[in-house]
This record gives C-alpha cells, sequence and structure tokens, in this order.
C-alpha cells in the first residue's frame, strides 16, 4: 500500500502529464477549473490534498474522467 503523501505526488503527475497532452498551461487549466492559480500549482507538485469536489472541477477541465485520473495514479 502507498503513503498518502507518494499518492498526492502520483496525482500531480497525472494532472501534469494530461494538462501536457492537452496543451495547456497551469493558468489555463486553474481558469478552466475555477480555482487559484497557486492551489493548482501545489496539487500538481503534490504538495497539498485536493478535495473530491475540486478534484472533479479539474478532471472537467481537463475534460477527462475523475475515475481515470484517479486510477492512474493508483
Amino acid at each position: 500500500m502507498i503513503e498518502y503523501e507518494e499518492w498526492l505526488i502520483r496525482l500531480g503527475d497525472v494532472l501534469k502529464m494530461i494538462r501536457k497532452k492537452k496543451k495547456l498551461t497551469q493558468t489555463q487549466t486553474a481558469d478552466l477549473a475555477e480555482i487559484n492559480y497557486s492551489f493548482y500549482r501545489s496539487v500538481e507538485y503534490g504538495k497539498r490534498p485536493v478535495s473530491s469536489r475540486t478534484l472533479w472541477k479539474i478532471c472537467e477541465a481537463l475534460d477527462t474522467s475523475m475515475r481515470d485520473v484517479v486510477s492512474m495514479a493508483g
């Protein structure tokens, strides 16, 4: 079983990979998700936990399913 902190880093890595495939910046992604840029950046770097509601908003902004993101993060 992975540690929570490690999972947060993996989640951030997955979000970053998807964002880059979509050719979006962190600022654009945060704007689309209607969240603060610095908060999004912290999530992507695995420094901040994210609520399910906020993760859903990020996934909507990236046009991907939350199920896929969580599954890829492990």
